[in-house]
């Protein structure tokens, strides 16, 4: 069941999601549906510091905190009662915890006294503060994507009846002519973008990507390739091997995002780079490591494409037969 509420009386709504880049990319529906349903009501976010550029230009959302998940010393501890402070004296009527963490859940929804609370909650003790509460799965019983867990969360606890689960990524002029500027002086015509960058428990091997983009300047040499990421030392050593490459470091994600719509394919492995190229529509070769839950986080949609295997020993052949596919359709 969900909660008793009418529309008219909600005023202010809180969402979290402080946690990484993928997690809020595949969480950006919430911000657009919440805001068809409560076309006037003001939406603050409470984000990390590293996911706050996916959103920072999203118009559906009027205020964002930064506030980092969970807090490790004593100083983001005192970080999160001073945002509990803040968050009492706004009077919220909605809170919605999309992470389901116990901090989040008590501490942002529960002591600030907002009146509805949901979220999902992943120690026992978080769904006994929340007015509706969603266990969240164990990730070896996902049966539907993430981003649809979200959108039911929303239509179970609020009595909604939204279906749009497709990622919403806000970008502006500035961005996409951050994003001109960088085709016009590297001089990019057709390319193939390439993010080498991953946790290490899913990372295909660098020396891998480095055969890789060999075979693939040898068998395409009209495209060039484009390294995108954050790893200097990883992407540095790619450009050494492979002279002629392009280095785009630490770029901001919302030119990334319009990049990737330009290529001629976006390979990556899963997290935020990937999501980013599904959700903007772009040609994308997903890497996902085989003991990773396929059905929650593969990508979306006609031009998305994906190898789900052992990564440490996927073999070169196999992606380049994909990337051959792939450039031909």
């Amino acid at each position: 069941m969900g909660i008793p509420i009418k529309k008219s009386q909600i005023k202010k709504i809180l969402i979290i999601k402080n946690d990484h880049i993928g997690d809020i990319i595949l969480s950006s529906c919430v911000f657009r549906e919440i805001r068809k349903n409560f076309p006037r009501a003001k939406i603050t976010l409470i984000a990390s510091g590293s996911n706050k550029q996916i959103v920072e230009k999203n118009k559906n959302i009027n205020e964002i905190i930064i506030l980092r998940y969970s807090p490790r010393k004593i100083k983001e501890f005192l970080n999160y009662l001073e945002v509990s402070r803040r968050l009492k004296k706004e009077n919220i009527d909605l809170g919605i915890d999309l992470r389901g963490g116990f901090f989040n859940i008590f501490f942002l929804l529960f002591l600030p006294g907002i009146k509805y609370r949901v979220g999902f909650y992943n120690q026992y003790i978080g769904k006994f503060f929340l007015n509706y509460a969603e266990k969240k799965t164990h990730w070896t019983k996902f049966n539907n994507h993430v981003t649809l867990s979200r959108i039911e969360l929303l239509n179970k606890s609020l009595g909604l009846k939204a279906k749009n689960n497709w990622p919403d990524i806000a970008t502006d002029k500035d961005d996409k002519k951050a994003m001109k500027k960088i085709i016009e002086e590297r001089k990019l015509k057709r390319f193939i973008c390439i993010v080498p960058d991953a946790r290490a428990d899913k990372q295909w091997p660098i020396e891998n990507f480095d055969k890789l983009i060999k075979e693939i300047k040898q068998k395409y040499p009209k495209e060039q390739i484009v390294l995108v990421g954050s790893n200097k030392e990883e992407i540095g050593c790619l450009a050494d091997k492979n002279p002629g490459v392009v280095q785009l470091l630490n770029e901001n994600l919302r030119v990334v995002y319009l990049l990737f719509q330009k290529s001629e394919l976006v390979i990556a492995h899963d997290g935020g780079p990937v999501h980013l190229a599904w959700a903007g529509r772009a040609k994308t070769l997903d890497l996902i490591e085989k003991r990773l839950p396929l059905e929650w986080i593969k990508p979306l949609g006609k031009n998305s494409y994906y190898i789900y295997d052992d990564l440490k020993n996927l073999s070169v052949e196999n992606v380049l037969k994909e990337v051959e596919k792939i450039l031909k359709r």
